[in-house]
């Protein structure tokens, strides 16, 4: 037998096609038959890609002529799958890939789709595949059958077989999955089983849970969860546990700012409209529950996470924290107590937050500033929870040396009731606080009007800094002090602290920009000022280590500085408009300031 074999091997090492075809042709009706028992007793690592590419040509031709019922496709498949080295046929596997698909889809076959695309995926994940490749054939299967059932197929494998920790990177994860979320629409929509809709929709909040393990939240992905959970029809405790996963899921730190308030919104929204009645695990009869037990422990398990981290971006607490900085800075060179203050770069969710802290502790003529409209609803939810804070524990609200039953009578000033159901207009009716809407190039705050002004992280977001520092300058009172934190990190670590580190964009040449921040360094800040006409009191640098060997990476300007000045992450800085200081040739075009919000 063993010599049977080694005759056997040697022949087909010699005549791999020529023998295989006489087979075929010499017993039509065993020519698949004897293929698979060659092959299954061969080591085809034995053979170079070439004759690899052979055997495959054969099999694929026999796939073409044959007749037979889906149960020899799927041997096929299974064979031409196991067998041949993908990281030398890849350019094979997609057309094997294509012409099976083809074939079971002509016929509505949508058993063997399933088995195919079973054996395909079950194999890539033991294969030495590059992401882009497994991104290829994902999408292959995704948008090739032209069968609603074999797509359904399909996607549900996909489902099924893809998680992070399968691909190489949770980046890839993301991107494969998004492409299921495409597929999740065509389930909605198309004439498939509701169980195997159902399904999906479980498996994709389990994934959500793979990628929070991963460190990637793909937020396309996240975007669409709520409206597919209102098209499934499940309980009030599984979408509890949903609504409580991504709250688990999602890290609330400066290395995740993405919140997915669509997702929890969605679901609390669905669970106020669910009837009362549930099955409770472990109980055969139906109880009555209210569903404000849900969301009392979901709206619990909400405030933990946001509290257990101080630099939650929108509560209270951080609000604070960047007021006290603010305001115990500035009280070192001057009272605020009965000045004017502009917070610039306010942003969107928490417009009024400082503005309204620096108000309570005696300053007037407020104004928050901001190239972009405020969320006006949210705005007044935000300062209802910043004042009933203020309320609960003001002794750590109170730095200006005000009187303390002045500092609390400012409190009343706002009309809590109105901003607690969102009515910003109403709630600011009594309170020197306004919103202006202006890009730096274009103020609409007169001239010479601002006494005290703070900015956090928002200097290094004017592109044209030069001109920015000059417009500041000309916006303050003479004697005005400004106090100001400037971020210097590369902001995509944000976003992608997987690809990029706080210093990456230094590595980039002098042509690059991410229209997002000017990569200016903190002496080349200092010079700006200076030269805008500030006199600068305070100037403090936060640094950090580089991290190994990226200094030689460093380009540009950037590589003839200084060590210290590329380890500057965070500048801290104290300016002075001088008295009688005449402002550096602007031309100033007033515009009328803007109104209240209403």
């Amino acid at each position: 037998m063993n010599e049977a074999r080694k005759t056997l091997k040697e022949r087909i090492t010699q005549g791999i096609q020529p023998f295989l075809r006489k087979l075929a042709l010499r017993y039509p009706r065993f020519a698949y038959r004897a293929i698979e028992t060659l092959m299954s007793n061969l080591k085809l690592s034995d053979y170079s890609p070439t004759e690899e590419s052979r055997i495959a040509d054969i099999l694929i031709r026999r796939l073409q002529s044959s007749s037979s019922a889906s149960s020899e496709g799927y041997r096929i498949a299974s064979t031409l799958l196991q067998n041949l080295t993908v990281k030398d046929n890849f350019s094979e596997i997609l057309r094997i890939i294509n012409l099976l698909l083809s074939r079971a889809t002509a016929a509505d076959r949508q058993g063997e789709v399933r088995q195919v695309v079973e054996i395909l995926l079950m194999y890539l994940k033991l294969a030495p595949l590059a992401s882009a490749e497994i991104l290829e054939i994902v999408e292959v299967c995704l948008r090739h059958p032209d069968s609603e059932h074999a797509q359904a197929a399909i996607i549900q494998v996909c489902l099924d077989n893809f998680k992070p920790t399968d691909a190489s990177t949770a980046q890839i994860a993301a991107e494969v999955f998004s492409l299921s979320r495409t597929s999740l629409d065509y389930l909605k929509t198309a004439q498939v089983v509701p169980e195997d809709y159902h399904r999906a929709v479980q498996q994709l909040l389990d994934y959500l849970s793979s990628c929070h393990r991963a460190r990637s939240t793909p937020k396309r992905l996240v975007d669409a969860l709520p409206e597919h959970l209102e098209a499934v029809e499940i309980s009030v405790s599984e979408r509890y546990n949903a609504i409580q996963a991504v709250i688990n899921q999602t890290p609330i730190d400066m290395d995740s700012l993405y919140i997915p308030y669509n997702i929890i919104d969605g679901i609390l929204r669905k669970l106020n409209r669910e009837p009362k009645r549930l099955a409770l695990e472990g109980l055969s009869a139906f109880a009555y529950v209210d569903t404000n037990f849900y969301l009392d422990k979901v709206y619990t398990r909400t405030k933990r996470s946001l509290m257990e981290d101080t630099f939650w971006r929108y509560g209270p607490e951080y609000i604070r924290i960047v007021a006290q900085n603010v305001c115990t800075t500035l009280l070192k060179y001057t009272s605020i107590v009965g000045k004017s203050y502009c917070e610039m770069g306010c942003g969107v969710h928490h417009p009024f937050g400082v503005s309204a802290a620096m108000y309570i502790n005696g300053t007037v003529d407020n104004v928050a500033v901001d190239i972009s409209e405020a969320d006006i609803g949210r705005a007044a939810e935000a300062i209802y929870e910043l004042l009933t804070d203020v309320l609960a524990r003001p002794s750590d609200w109170h730095w200006s040396g005000i009187e303390r039953s002045a500092f609390l009578e400012r409190i009343y000033h706002f009309e809590l009731a109105a901003l607690k159901r969102g009515d910003l207009a109403a709630g600011l009716s009594k309170v020197a606080l306004r919103h202006a809407v202006m890009d730096i190039q274009q103020p609409t705050v007169p001239q010479k009007s601002i006494q005290l002004m703070s900015s956090w992280a928002v200097l290094e977001h004017f592109l044209d800094f030069p001109m920015a520092a000059r417009q500041m300058f000309a916006l303050m009172a003479e004697g005005g002090i400004a106090f100001h934190l400037i971020d210097l990190r590369d902001h995509r670590v944000y976003s992608e602290p997987h690809r990029y580190h706080e210093w990456s964009m230094l590595a980039e040449d002098e042509t690059w920009t991410d229209g997002l921040v000017n990569r200016l360094r903190a002496q080349e800040f200092k010079v700006c000022f200076e030269q805008a006409g500030f006199e600068i009191l305070e100037l403090e640098c936060v640094k950090q280590d580089l991290p190994d060997g990226f200094e030689g990476q460093v380009q540009g300007r950037f590589a003839q500085m200084s060590l210290e000045e590329l380890r500057t992450v965070t500048v801290t800085c104290v300016l002075k408009k001088p008295v009688l200081s005449k402002d550096l040739g602007l031309q100033w075009q007033e515009q009328p300031e803007k109104a209240w919000i209403n």
